[in-house]
């Protein structure tokens, strides 16, 4: 017992601690093992906060320290935009979204809100990891530092509103998000000194300008700028905004961006951003020099002619001081030429295609006095519907505009214009400009005809897409990227009403060229849009011919001198006549920009009556159509029209 008991006690010590370091061990493991769990962090970034202008390039987002979003235009055709109309950012086709953690970030899930209008599609694709898409919402999955969203779609586009993130890793901050106001600076885009470097670029080089600029002169979608070094034209969109106001002598901070484009050998600056105005200098004169030696001033260089006689009409002039005759063209519907002898001429230089010609943006008379622009009507001259409304506007600036309905010329007595005029009957609208110290306006005239419809005309209304077979909606439409504008792209889309098909395809199948489209403006306007390579293709109903086809444009004779007629029977824009016996189909050429609000096609009379029943009803032809009227003749799977003699009813064909 006395040798026993000492083993005892120590095996039974050895047994106490062997349970300790059970249980230390234990608590041990728990500890690293909480230890080595990552805590999940979210974070938050809402577009409509972020404090962008409408229709602004969006580029980088640092949504917190841990998470950054690079937008790029990657193979799209435009880049992403923020637009207020949905409070989102775009993804045009061919766009990329990069979403990039800091070191020591892991993302595994990444929530899309879009609107309900344009939610990411099956289009949209992620690598790496994968993206589900459920209704409005688009939620990317995986484990990753990084991951890039690229729209394959060619044409549609998602509105993305909120992204939610979950990862883990990094500080964990709650999100909101900033611009980043210049992201690691377009390091594709090349640097030039001046605009004569600029001009060396090809068609399509997009550049950096270092030196400062000055503004000469705006008028409408044209803003001309120099620098020590040359001229230049900057063309539509400003920071993307369609309405920017600058003033001779205004200095523009070097540093904007701009693409080069050469339209008919004119070279444009296009689609310019960081434009911003840094103070004011002496406003830049133009260069005095004859009508004959116009055309040697550089291109877009500032120049003033005296003594000139211009004749001409519409948007295109002669000018002429006795040392030689040089061509005006305005390129602004809104500013017009007055004619006359002595008369001063502000003007830039231009060319078009080997022709050179000047762009006018002011005339004044002998006196010295600026001549009020002539006023212009909307619509433009042409048949209208009975209860039209005609507008009369004048582009100077607190100047009355006085009419008349009867065919004689407007004075000071005539009716003074304050609100649309409908028409009620055919009737000759003209009108005249006057503001006090300046030099009234040429007297502007406008011939309106009522259309008037029968039993047999087929009307297209294109200014209610609802009206429309097949249908559209508001939610069909698309931004077209640039204008702020929207469009539903329909070549070879085929409208049909009673029979009657309307529809624009390609003159030379085998051409790409800008699509027809429904188009939206943002004032509301919509009408058809038909380009430059496409035709016009109308086909009648079966045995029931064309007699008359009516256009109603909205900016008349600008389309309808574009539309080249068939050679038989008779064009009198906007109506074109058929031959006696009728046409089955008509086809209109385009070689230019068509802007249609409806298309009326009259049809010759369908005979009635019971001399037209031939046989009776049961050894009648069968005939089928189609829900809209279109004859077919072997149907197949779906809803039909049957005819037998006099006997119409609606079948099912399986």
């Amino acid at each position: 017992m006395y040798y026993l008991c000492p083993v005892k006690s120590k095996i039974i010590s050895i047994t106490i601690n062997l349970n300790f370091m059970k249980k230390f061990l234990l608590s041990l493991f728990a500890m690293v093992a909480f230890a080595g769990m990552a805590v999940a962090n979210t974070a938050t970034v809402t577009f409509s906060t972020l404090g962008y202008d409408n229709a602004a390039d969006v580029a980088v987002v640092k949504v917190n320290d841990d998470i950054t979003l690079t937008f790029d235009k990657g193979a799209g055709s435009n880049g992403p935009k923020y637009y207020n109309s949905g409070n989102a950012v775009r993804l045009y086709g061919g766009n990329t979204l990069t979403v990039k953690g800091a070191d020591g970030v892991t993302l595994t899930s990444v929530e899309f809100s879009c609107g309900s209008g344009n939610p990411m599609t099956d289009a949209f694709t992620a690598a790496p990891g994968s993206l589900a898409i459920d209704g409005a919402k688009a939620t990317w999955t995986g484990n990753a530092n990084e991951f890039v969203i690229t729209n394959t779609n060619k044409s549609g586009h998602a509105k993305i509103e909120t992204i939610t993130f979950t990862y883990t890793g990094g500080t964990g901050g709650g999100g909101g998000g900033t611009v980043d106001p210049d992201p690691d600076p377009d390091p594709e885009v090349q640097t030039v000194d001046n605009l004569a470097a600029f001009l060396q670029c090809a068609k399509g080089d997009t550049r950096i300008i270092k030196s400062d600029a000055v503004v000469v002169r705006q008028l409408g979608a044209n803003l001309w700028i120099k620098d020590n070094s040359g001229w230049m034209l900057v063309y539509g969109n400003i920071n993307g905004s369609t309405a920017p106001t600058f003033e001779n002598g205004d200095v523009i901070k070097g540093g904007y961006k701009g693409t080069l484009d050469i339209y008919n050998n004119l070279p444009e600056m296009k689609d310019v951003t960081n434009f911003e105005k840094s103070g004011t200098t002496t406003p830049v004169q133009p260069a005095l020099v004859n009508t004959g030696d116009a055309d040697a001033e550089p291109l877009n260089s500032y120049i003033k002619m005296t003594g000139c006689t211009i004749t001409g009409k519409g948007r295109s002039y002669k000018a002429n001081d006795g040392s030689g005759e040089v061509a005006l063209y305005t390129s602004s519907a809104s500013f017009t030429v007055p004619e006359g002898e002595n008369m001063t001429v502000y003007a830039f230089v231009s060319v078009f295609g080997e022709n050179k010609q000047l762009t006018p943006v002011e005339v004044t008379t002998a006196s010295g006095r600026e001549v009020v622009a002539t006023p212009y009507f909307t619509p433009a001259a042409g048949a209208v519907n009975k209860g039209d409304q005609v507008t009369i506007k004048c582009s100077t600036e607190g100047a009355t505009i006085y009419y008349t309905l009867d065919g004689t010329n407007p004075n000071a007595e005539s009716n003074v214009y304050s609100e649309a005029i409908t028409i009620t009957e055919d009737v000759t609208i003209k009108a005249l400009a006057v503001k006090e110290g300046m030099d009234d306006s040429d007297i502007a005239t406008a011939n309106y005809t009522i259309i008037v419809l029968s039993d047999n005309d087929v009307t297209f209304n294109f200014a209610d897409i609802s009206t429309l077979t097949p249908l559209y909606t508001d939610a069909d439409y698309e931004d077209d990227g640039q204008t702020g504008n929207f469009l539903i792209n329909v070549e070879n889309v085929a409208f049909t009403a009673k029979g009657v098909s309307v529809k624009a395809v390609y003159t030379d199948p085998t051409a790409e060229g800008t699509q027809a489209r429904l188009y939206k403006q943002s004032s509301g306007t919509c009408s058809y849009r038909v380009y430059n390579k496409s035709s016009i293709v109308i086909t009648a109903p079966e045995n029931n011919p064309i007699t008359k086809i009516t256009y109603e444009f909205y900016n008349g004779k600008t389309s309808y001198s574009k539309l080249t007629a068939p050679a038989e029977g008779t064009w009198e824009a906007p109506v074109w006549t058929a031959p006696a016996a009728g046409a089955s189909e008509a086809i209109f050429v385009c070689t230019g920009t068509q802007q249609i609000k409806t298309i009326t096609v009259s049809l010759k009379d369908i005979p009635s009556g019971v001399e037209a029943v031939t046989v009776e009803n049961e050894n009648a032809p069968v005939e089928y159509y189609n829900l809209q009227g279109v004859r077919v003749q072997n149907p197949e799977n779906g809803l039909f029209i049957r005819r037998q003699g006099n006997s119409v009813s609606k079948i099912i064909i399986r």
